[in-house]
């Protein structure tokens, strides 16, 4: 008898159209000024701690099951601890945490320790000081990253790290999977960068060369042949942005609502986009097929879109399939222009 096999948890959210895992950005800033980074800090205008608690309520009620806390910096907000705790013993969430961890204290890691949390994620960029201090720029990130990591491990709690394969790390980046061995923590790298949220080109500068990305990829398993596979945006996931801005997900450039004017479940079931975004079916990521991009994207239309703007070749997806979103998006800057 076969062994019985079960679909992704995704897939099956992805059905029943339910936003199983949210990225919630809590707050635009960040004490390190990455190199590489898309986020740019361009607001203070953060939801309440009463806000973030409503939000969080009413991502329970859409069946919402896992929610990652991310930044900026999380660990800048005075109450994340209060929001963690909300989200863990009040909404019953699975919770993950992204944080470069240079401001974990004893007291915080005991504190988190006591709760149920999914796991905590961190990015080392370089296996010593020098390598990831240059690419974080503040003096004293690496040593803080290491020694927060290892603050979390002894008190048994979920530590993963990962890093960004570019032109300054790329030839250390089996020093950084030796590094992440000795401290006991899984370890994986992307080679994908993203254009800034405010559509400069800057963290592209960084990326590898084509041929180096195919033989990493190679030499990693990772050099399948392009298998397009159905979107998970809108379908299962969704982004939040530290003033309430709603995001198919994290890496979408295009607004579809706000948390403090719309009820969430009337922007994840009825907003055009989100409509727009579930109709997107298997066969219409055939224009992905030989696209100038789809070595760096490798299908995901946000990240298409992203690295096609300013350029004169727009990312084929874009340009078949998105049309009504890339109107809505340019509306948008209108709006925000004239207010």
């Amino acid at each position: 008898m076969k062994p019985r096999t079960y679909p992704s948890i995704y897939a099956l959210m992805n059905k029943r159209c339910i936003p199983y895992g949210v990225n919630f950005e809590l707050i635009a800033r960040c004490n390190l000024d990455c190199r590489h980074c898309y986020h740019v800090q361009s607001t203070d205008k953060i939801l309440e701690t009463s806000e973030v608690k409503r939000v969080l309520d009413e991502l329970a009620a859409l069946g919402t099951l896992e929610v990652t806390f991310t930044g900026g910096e999380p660990l800048l907000r005075r109450d994340f601890i209060e929001i963690v705790r909300y989200a863990v013993e009040t909404a019953g969430f699975s919770v993950k945490v992204f944080s470069n961890l240079t401001l974990l204290d004893e007291k915080t890691a005991d504190v988190l320790a006591a709760f149920p949390l999914n796991s905590v994620e961190t990015t080392i960029l370089g296996p010593d000081a020098e390598s990831h201090d240059a690419l974080a720029r503040v003096s004293g990130a690496f040593d803080k990253t290491i020694a927060a990591i290892r603050m979390l491990k002894v008190r048994g709690i979920r530590i993963n790290a990962k890093t960004i394969a570019m032109k300054p790390n790329i030839k250390k980046l089996g020093k950084m999977f030796r590094l992440a061995d000795t401290l006991g923590i899984p370890f994986r790298y992307d080679d994908s960068l993203f254009v800034e949220s405010d559509g400069r080109r800057r963290p592209l500068a960084l990326q590898v060369p084509d041929s180096m990305v195919r033989r990493l990829r190679k030499r990693t398993g990772g050099d399948r042949p392009y298998v397009p596979s159905v979107c998970n945006a809108a379908r299962s996931i969704m982004s939040i942005s530290p003033d309430g801005t709603v995001y198919p997900c994290g890496a979408f450039p295009v607004r579809v609502g706000s948390v403090r004017e719309t009820p969430l479940k009337t922007i994840w079931y009825d907003a055009p986009i989100m409509k727009t975004l579930r109709a997107i079916r298997y066969d219409d990521y055939n224009v992905c097929k030989n696209c100038e991009y789809v070595l760096r994207c490798k299908g995901c239309m946000a990240i298409g879109m992203g690295l096609a703007s300013g350029r004169t070749i727009r990312c084929r997806f874009e340009r078949k399939k998105l049309k009504s979103i890339t109107a809505e998006t340019q509306r948008s800057g209108e709006k925000k222009s004239e207010s």
